[in-house]
């Protein structure tokens, strides 16, 4: 139920009961007064006749006390007026309305005695006590019908009924008109704005222009919306450099790893060198001839290609990324970087073995993805000093986000780096992943390596765990969403 017409019903709910409570009050309050005034004018009128009755009684006799009654209620049309006994007497025309057991509870000397109002039936009773010589206790009783007099009230009621009835529609047509203009339609103007602002339109102003706390809401809310679309700017400007800050550190990372795998691929250069020098020495020399010629350029043609496959790799890793994300085979991915860094493996004596039993595709950015392997890897071997085996396994699994609040499992694509090293310690655990945190020798790293792994893995929707005990080795594991 909207707001306007909530306060318009209540309104006219609390008026009604207002104005019902007031009509019921003064109407009781009316009627009691009208009773009470009866009931003066009856013991005024019992006082008056109970001296003339004992008068005439006196001078004339009862036939002229009886007489007398007569004319008065005669010239009192509107009020019953009869001689009553109060003590138990056979004669049927002279026994009260009221029983005599209540009469005589309430008999005070000479006072009159008026009935309580809960025991009449429309009429009001009044007793007027008189004591005649030689007689049992006797009363004027005053009967006054008061139908006609509450038929006028009811007729009153029902006037002020229809008059209130007419009220309350002037009223509530006025309070809806109000209530539209001054409630409801700046209300509906917020909420529109509202949703234009939930929307990220913070450039549409509301027009409620009126000078009250809703207006002064609306102003608040444009003030708010010109601060959010200013924040807007600012976190937008914030979030490129964040993003170029980021881009920089990958490749700054990435140019690291480059490093030290061209130290390792310079290395392996030496021997397709060597034969490259070699077979052209021959060649210069004459000491082949015929079809050894030819043998040996197809050697060195051979070696200048191993090299430049080196070269190649070694090129292709460094570059900055390409911003578009596409499908890719991840096992095949994982082989491919395995062959750029295994000159770098094989110079530690670490050699490096792949799992990887079926395709498995997923949507990632190519190179962000080998750097995280590399960065793996070359931590791996860095924990292995004497030589091992590094094991990366790639495989399907159902699992939960560990963002997730419930729901069903999704499937990930895992790859998994294991080594045979040292391990890591629980108190490392929790802060490995921290930037510039290392474990290394001094100039052996900058302690990015798992700050950017974790960064990159996170921004593909996925996340990295990291499991093993202290001289156990440790193996680290990304997840990535399945295609």
């Amino acid at each position: 139920m909207r707001l306007a017409l909530k306060f318009t019903l209540t309104l006219v709910l609390v008026v009604v009961t207002v104005l019902t409570a007031q009509g019921f009050f003064e109407t009781q309050r009316s009627m009691e007064h009208y009773e009470t005034l009866i009931e003066e004018s009856q013991a005024e009128l019992g006082a008056i006749l109970h001296d003339a009755l004992v008068r005439i009684w006196d001078a004339s006799g009862w036939e002229a006390a009886l007489a007398f009654l007569a004319e008065v209620e005669k010239d009192r049309r509107d009020t019953e007026i009869r001689w009553t006994w109060l003590e138990e007497q056979p004669r049927e025309e002279y026994r009260p309305r009221v029983s005599l057991e209540r009469l005589q509870s309430l008999l005070d000397g000479e006072r009159p005695i008026v009935i309580d109002r809960s025991t009449r039936q429309g009429v009001i009773i009044t007793y007027k006590p008189v004591r005649l010589k030689g007689l049992p206790l006797g009363a004027i009783e005053f009967v006054r019908s008061i139908e006609r007099e509450r038929a006028l009230m009811r007729d009153e009621i029902r006037a002020q009924v229809i008059s209130t009835a007419l009220l309350i529609l002037i009223y509530a047509v006025l309070a809806t008109l109000l209530g539209r203009a001054w409630v409801g339609r700046p209300i509906a103007a917020l909420i529109t704005h509202a949703k234009s602002v939930g929307a990220g339109e913070f450039r549409v102003a509301s027009d409620v222009s009126q000078k009250d706390e809703i207006g002064q809401l609306a102003r608040e809310m444009n003030l708010m919306s010109d601060h959010l679309l200013l924040a807007r700017g600012q976190a937008a400007q914030e979030r490129e450099a964040r993003l170029a800050s980021e881009q920089r550190l990958m490749h700054a990372d990435r140019l690291a790893s480059v490093g030290r795998v061209a130290a390792a691929v310079i290395h392996d250069a030496g021997t397709p060198l060597n034969v490259i020098s070699g077979r052209a020495a021959m060649i210069a020399d004459g000491e082949v001839t015929g079809d050894q010629v030819l043998d040996s350029a197809g050697r060195i043609s051979q070696q200048a290609e191993r090299i430049t496959n080196m070269v190649r790799r070694v090129l292709n890793f460094s570059r900055k990324d390409a911003s578009e994300r596409s499908e890719q085979d991840i096992p095949e991915l994982i082989r491919d970087t395995a062959e750029f860094i295994e000159p770098f493996a094989s110079k530690s004596k670490v050699r490096i073995k792949l799992e990887a039993k079926e395709p498995m595709r997923s949507l990632v950015q190519p190179q962000q993805i080998r750097q995280v392997v590399v960065n793996l890897v070359t931590n791996a071997v860095q924990a292995m000093p004497n030589g091992g085996e590094i094991r990366i396994e790639t495989r399907s699994e159902l699992r939960t986000s560990p963002e997730s609040t419930g729901g069903a499992p999704l499937e990930y694509v895992s790859i998994a780096v294991s080594d045979d090293g040292p391990g890591i310690s629980p108190e490392t655990k929790s802060i490995i992943f921290e930037p510039f945190y290392t474990t290394k020798q001094q100039g052996e790293g900058t302690g990015l390596g798992l700050a950017v792994c974790r960064d990159i893995v996170n921004a593909h929707g996925g996340w990295i765990e990291l499991s093993g005990e202290p001289g156990q080795g440790a193996t680290f594991t990304c997840y990535l969403p399945k295609l």
